[in-house]
């Protein structure tokens, strides 16, 4: 299934993850970038790039970025039969010179579902 990279980060590093697990992810991210829109405008924009992502012929979304743009890009996907996905990231804190911080590793695809 090829997948649209709706996130705002490339998907080159995770590429091969995501062939085992039988998607074919875009790259290049084409996620929604927020800043101080209104609800109604975001609606508006995620509308726009569930359109695009059908147009370069994708058949599910893997979601990203702000919860909100996720959830408006879902709620649209679900009433035209697309399926949204998440990747379960595993979280590894590292420390370093004192600083703490998480690596992110692939751990898989979730499908999430949106009750109607």
């Amino acid at each position: 299934m090829k997948l649209a990279n709706l996130t705002l980060h490339s998907q080159e590093r995770y590429k091969k993850d995501f062939a085992r697990e039988g998607f074919d992810i875009e790259i290049e991210p084409h996620g929604i970038v927020v800043n101080g829109q209104k609800p109604e405008e975001i609606r508006k924009m995620a509308k726009e790039a569930v359109e695009d992502a059908i147009r370069r012929g994708c058949e599910g979304f893997l979601l990203g970025g702000r919860t909100d743009v996720a959830i408006y890009i879902s709620e649209i996907a679900q009433k035209k039969g697309i399926p949204c996905f998440v990747v379960n990231t595993k979280r590894v804190r590292v420390w370093d010179r004192g600083n703490e911080f998480f690596k992110f590793n692939f751990g898989g695809v979730i499908r999430i579902c949106i009750s109607s």
